[in-house]
Protein backbone atom coordinates (compact mmCIF):
# COMPACT_ATOMS: atom_id res chain seq x y z
CA UNK A 1 0.00 0.00 0.00
CA UNK A 2 1.32 3.46 -0.86
CA UNK A 3 1.44 6.28 1.71
CA UNK A 4 0.49 3.93 4.49
CA UNK A 5 0.82 6.61 7.18
CA UNK A 6 -2.01 8.57 5.60
CA UNK A 7 -4.40 5.71 6.44
CA UNK A 8 -3.60 5.61 10.19
CA UNK A 9 -5.72 7.60 12.63
CA UNK A 10 -3.84 10.47 14.23
CA UNK A 11 -4.11 9.11 17.79
CA UNK A 12 -2.19 5.98 16.71
CA UNK A 13 0.26 7.69 14.40
CA UNK A 14 3.08 7.61 17.00
CA UNK A 15 2.46 4.13 18.44
CA UNK A 16 5.57 2.01 17.78
CA UNK A 17 3.63 -1.26 18.28
CA UNK A 18 0.77 -0.41 15.90
CA UNK A 19 3.12 1.10 13.32
CA UNK A 20 5.31 -1.98 13.52
CA UNK A 21 2.39 -4.37 12.99
CA UNK A 22 0.95 -2.36 10.07
CA UNK A 23 4.39 -1.97 8.50
CA UNK A 24 5.08 -5.72 8.71
CA UNK A 25 1.72 -6.62 7.18
CA UNK A 26 2.23 -4.05 4.45
CA UNK A 27 5.62 -5.51 3.60
CA UNK A 28 4.23 -9.06 3.49
CA UNK A 29 1.03 -8.39 1.53
CA UNK A 30 0.71 -6.56 -1.76
CA UNK A 31 -3.02 -5.83 -2.17
CA UNK A 32 -2.57 -4.30 -5.63
CA UNK A 33 -2.49 -7.74 -7.27
CA UNK A 34 -5.66 -8.83 -5.50
CA UNK A 35 -7.37 -5.58 -6.45
CA UNK A 36 -6.38 -6.02 -10.11
CA UNK A 37 -7.63 -9.61 -10.08
CA UNK A 38 -10.91 -8.59 -8.46
CA UNK A 39 -11.42 -5.85 -11.03
CA UNK A 40 -10.82 -8.19 -13.98
CA UNK A 41 -12.77 -11.20 -12.69
CA UNK A 42 -15.68 -9.46 -10.94
CA UNK A 43 -16.04 -5.77 -11.72
CA UNK A 44 -15.07 -5.41 -15.40
CA UNK A 45 -17.91 -6.92 -17.44
CA UNK A 46 -15.71 -7.34 -20.53
CA UNK A 47 -13.33 -9.69 -18.65
CA UNK A 48 -15.48 -11.07 -15.82
CA UNK A 49 -16.20 -14.79 -15.74
CA UNK A 50 -17.99 -17.38 -13.64
CA UNK A 51 -19.02 -15.89 -10.31
CA UNK A 52 -18.38 -12.37 -11.57
CA UNK A 53 -20.83 -12.78 -14.44
CA UNK A 54 -23.37 -14.35 -12.08
CA UNK A 55 -23.22 -11.17 -9.98
CA UNK A 56 -23.70 -9.00 -13.06
CA UNK A 57 -26.66 -11.17 -14.06
CA UNK A 58 -28.34 -10.55 -10.70
CA UNK A 59 -27.75 -6.81 -11.06
CA UNK A 60 -29.40 -6.49 -14.49
CA UNK A 61 -32.00 -9.21 -13.90
CA UNK A 62 -31.16 -12.22 -16.11
CA UNK A 63 -30.36 -15.81 -15.14
CA UNK A 64 -27.57 -17.98 -16.55
CA UNK A 65 -29.99 -20.92 -16.79
CA UNK A 66 -32.48 -20.09 -19.54
CA UNK A 67 -35.28 -21.89 -21.32
CA UNK A 68 -35.21 -22.19 -25.09
CA UNK A 69 -38.18 -23.08 -27.26
CA UNK A 70 -37.82 -26.71 -28.31
CA UNK A 71 -40.99 -26.89 -30.40
CA UNK A 72 -38.96 -27.01 -33.61
CA UNK A 73 -36.38 -29.48 -32.35
CA UNK A 74 -36.41 -32.76 -34.30
CA UNK A 75 -37.76 -35.68 -32.28
CA UNK A 76 -38.60 -39.32 -32.98
CA UNK A 77 -42.09 -39.83 -34.38
CA UNK A 78 -44.22 -40.42 -37.46
CA UNK A 79 -45.38 -38.03 -40.16
CA UNK A 80 -49.15 -37.77 -39.85
CA UNK A 81 -49.86 -34.12 -40.70
CA UNK A 82 -47.93 -30.94 -41.54
CA UNK A 83 -47.47 -30.14 -37.85
CA UNK A 84 -45.34 -33.28 -37.45
CA UNK A 85 -42.74 -32.20 -40.01
CA UNK A 86 -40.01 -32.23 -37.38
CA UNK A 87 -40.52 -35.90 -36.52
CA UNK A 88 -37.77 -38.31 -37.56
CA UNK A 89 -37.48 -42.14 -37.75
CA UNK A 90 -35.94 -44.51 -35.23
CA UNK A 91 -32.26 -44.12 -34.26
CA UNK A 92 -32.24 -40.47 -35.36
CA UNK A 93 -33.58 -38.28 -32.56
CA UNK A 94 -34.92 -38.70 -28.98
CA UNK A 95 -38.59 -39.09 -28.08
CA UNK A 96 -40.82 -36.03 -27.99
CA UNK A 97 -41.38 -34.86 -24.42
CA UNK A 98 -44.77 -33.28 -25.28
CA UNK A 99 -44.46 -31.10 -22.21
CA UNK A 100 -43.93 -27.37 -21.92
CA UNK A 101 -42.12 -27.12 -25.25
CA UNK A 102 -39.12 -25.58 -23.49
CA UNK A 103 -35.69 -26.97 -22.69
CA UNK A 104 -33.41 -25.57 -20.00
CA UNK A 105 -29.82 -24.64 -20.85
CA UNK A 106 -26.92 -23.20 -18.86
CA UNK A 107 -25.25 -20.45 -20.88
CA UNK A 108 -21.49 -20.35 -21.28
CA UNK A 109 -19.63 -17.25 -20.11
CA UNK A 110 -19.45 -15.92 -23.68
CA UNK A 111 -23.20 -16.12 -24.30
CA UNK A 112 -24.08 -15.05 -20.76
CA UNK A 113 -21.92 -11.92 -21.17
CA UNK A 114 -23.77 -11.07 -24.40
CA UNK A 115 -27.10 -11.62 -22.67
CA UNK A 116 -26.13 -9.39 -19.72
CA UNK A 117 -24.97 -6.57 -22.02
CA UNK A 118 -28.18 -6.87 -24.06
CA UNK A 119 -30.37 -6.79 -20.94
CA UNK A 120 -28.46 -3.83 -19.49
CA UNK A 121 -28.85 -1.85 -22.72
CA UNK A 122 -32.54 -2.80 -22.92
CA UNK A 123 -33.04 -1.55 -19.35
CA UNK A 124 -31.80 1.97 -20.06
CA UNK A 125 -32.42 2.60 -23.76
CA UNK A 126 -34.40 5.66 -24.83
CA UNK A 127 -36.65 3.84 -27.28
CA UNK A 128 -36.59 6.02 -30.39
CA UNK A 129 -36.17 4.46 -33.84
CA UNK A 130 -32.53 5.65 -34.27
CA UNK A 131 -31.56 4.40 -30.80
CA UNK A 132 -33.29 1.06 -31.34
CA UNK A 133 -31.46 0.53 -34.64
CA UNK A 134 -28.11 1.28 -32.99
CA UNK A 135 -29.05 -1.21 -30.28
CA UNK A 136 -29.90 -3.86 -32.91
CA UNK A 137 -26.58 -3.35 -34.71
CA UNK A 138 -24.73 -3.95 -31.44
CA UNK A 139 -26.77 -6.99 -30.37
CA UNK A 140 -26.86 -8.84 -33.71
CA UNK A 141 -23.25 -8.07 -34.65
CA UNK A 142 -23.30 -6.96 -38.26
CA UNK A 143 -26.34 -8.93 -39.37
CA UNK A 144 -28.93 -6.99 -41.35
CA UNK A 145 -31.73 -6.13 -38.92
CA UNK A 146 -33.70 -2.94 -38.47
CA UNK A 147 -36.65 -1.38 -36.67
CA UNK A 148 -39.11 0.27 -39.05
CA UNK A 149 -42.15 2.42 -38.33
CA UNK A 150 -44.94 0.91 -40.44
CA UNK A 151 -47.98 2.96 -39.44
CA UNK A 152 -49.60 5.02 -36.72
CA UNK A 153 -48.26 3.56 -33.44
CA UNK A 154 -47.09 0.46 -35.34
CA UNK A 155 -43.59 -0.81 -35.97
CA UNK A 156 -41.87 -3.97 -37.22
CA UNK A 157 -38.56 -5.63 -36.44
CA UNK A 158 -37.17 -6.93 -39.75
CA UNK A 159 -34.52 -9.65 -39.67
CA UNK A 160 -32.99 -10.42 -43.06
CA UNK A 161 -31.91 -13.81 -41.74
CA UNK A 162 -33.39 -16.60 -39.64
CA UNK A 163 -32.64 -16.19 -35.95
CA UNK A 164 -30.59 -18.86 -34.18
CA UNK A 165 -31.59 -20.25 -30.79
CA UNK A 166 -29.75 -17.60 -28.78
CA UNK A 167 -31.17 -14.76 -30.87
CA UNK A 168 -34.67 -16.18 -30.51
CA UNK A 169 -34.11 -16.26 -26.75
CA UNK A 170 -33.36 -12.53 -26.81
CA UNK A 171 -36.17 -11.55 -29.17
CA UNK A 172 -39.05 -13.88 -28.31
CA UNK A 173 -38.53 -15.69 -25.01
CA UNK A 174 -37.03 -12.92 -22.87
CA UNK A 175 -38.49 -10.12 -25.03
CA UNK A 176 -35.42 -7.91 -24.66
CA UNK A 177 -35.96 -5.95 -27.85
CA UNK A 178 -37.19 -2.44 -26.93
CA UNK A 179 -40.97 -2.03 -26.96
CA UNK A 180 -41.93 1.67 -27.04
CA UNK A 181 -45.01 2.38 -24.96
CA UNK A 182 -48.26 2.04 -26.89
CA UNK A 183 -46.60 0.81 -30.09
CA UNK A 184 -47.93 -2.38 -31.69
CA UNK A 185 -44.90 -4.50 -32.64
CA UNK A 186 -44.54 -7.28 -35.19
CA UNK A 187 -41.58 -9.38 -36.27
CA UNK A 188 -40.48 -10.54 -39.71
CA UNK A 189 -37.71 -13.06 -40.44
CA UNK A 190 -36.78 -13.25 -44.12
CA UNK A 191 -33.73 -14.53 -45.92
CA UNK A 192 -33.34 -12.64 -49.24
CA UNK A 193 -31.49 -15.61 -50.71
CA UNK A 194 -34.62 -17.77 -50.43
CA UNK A 195 -37.16 -15.44 -52.05
CA UNK A 196 -37.97 -14.66 -55.67
CA UNK A 197 -37.31 -11.14 -56.91
CA UNK A 198 -35.31 -8.95 -59.28
CA UNK A 199 -31.56 -8.75 -59.65
CA UNK A 200 -31.22 -5.38 -57.91
CA UNK A 201 -32.89 -6.77 -54.78
CA UNK A 202 -30.43 -9.66 -54.39
CA UNK A 203 -33.42 -12.05 -54.42
CA UNK A 204 -33.51 -15.37 -56.31
CA UNK A 205 -34.50 -15.89 -60.00
CA UNK A 206 -37.40 -17.95 -61.43
CA UNK A 207 -37.78 -21.57 -60.26
CA UNK A 208 -35.48 -20.97 -57.28
CA UNK A 209 -37.00 -18.63 -54.71
CA UNK A 210 -40.58 -18.27 -53.52
CA UNK A 211 -42.63 -15.08 -53.69
CA UNK A 212 -42.17 -12.77 -50.72
CA UNK A 213 -45.53 -11.55 -49.42
CA UNK A 214 -45.06 -8.53 -47.21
Amino acid sequence: MKNIKDTIMSQYAHSPAILGIIGAVNDAVDPSKSIDGFYKMIFDLSTANGYGLDNWGRIVGVERNVQLDSSESPTMGFYTNPSSEFFTPFDSEPFNGSGSGLESYRLTDEFYRRLIITKAASNIIYATAPNINRFLNAVFRGKRVYYLLTGHMQATYYFEFFLDDFERLIAYTLKLLPAPSGVLLSYEEIDPNEYFGFFESDFQPFNVGILYND
